[in-house]
């Protein structure tokens, strides 16, 4: 004999198995990492996050260090540089940005001054082997001794290029 069953009830059966799929999946999303990654031509440049950089209430004496990663996907070595663009703000002749691997750094330049550079970059690595990964790090340093009254002023805006310099020799085609 067959039990008699609502409609009523089938309708909530499936109104709450639809919300736990959604909301386990919504749970799911909000937890997994966020990852850039960009090609720069045989160059790959992975970081966690949307943005590189997105700090707020920063102080004289701050240091934000970055992880990324760089790929050598060509059959050649290349190098990998860095140059900023679109620096606004009254930040920008002070806070520094330094490059590192495992703990060394190849430089330390500010903001205005790696965006007025004659070549538009500056050379990071030299030569990554073909199939290489570097694992980096991209200091952003407050000075200590910038002093009080940079606190509170505005917001430093700007963005980084990442890529091998034109003066790498092409990856062969076909």
């Amino acid at each position: 004999m067959y039990k008699k069953t609502s409609s009523r009830k089938i309708g909530l059966w499936v109104m709450t198995v639809s919300l736990t799929l959604g909301l386990a999946g919504l749970i799911y999303y909000g937890l997994q990492a966020r990852a850039a990654s960009y090609d720069a031509g045989p160059i790959t440049i992975s970081f966690a996050g949307d943005q590189l950089f997105n700090e707020t209430n920063i102080k004289p004496g701050d240091v934000i260090v970055k992880d990324l990663s760089v790929k050598n996907n060509g059959t050649l070595p290349h190098s990998f540089s860095l140059s900023t663009n679109s620096v606004t703000g009254d930040l920008a002749s002070v806070l520094q940005i330094e490059p590192r691997e495992n703990g060394l750094a190849f430089w330390n330049e500010t903001l205005a001054n790696l965006a007025t550079l004659p070549n538009g970059s500056k050379v990071v690595i030299g030569s990554i082997n073909p199939g290489a990964t570097r694992n980096l790090q991209i200091a952003a340093i407050f000075p200590p001794g910038s002093g009080n009254a940079l606190q509170g002023q505005s917001s430093i805006n700007f963005s980084f290029t990442f890529g091998n310099e034109s003066t790498d020799v092409p990856e062969p085609t076909g």
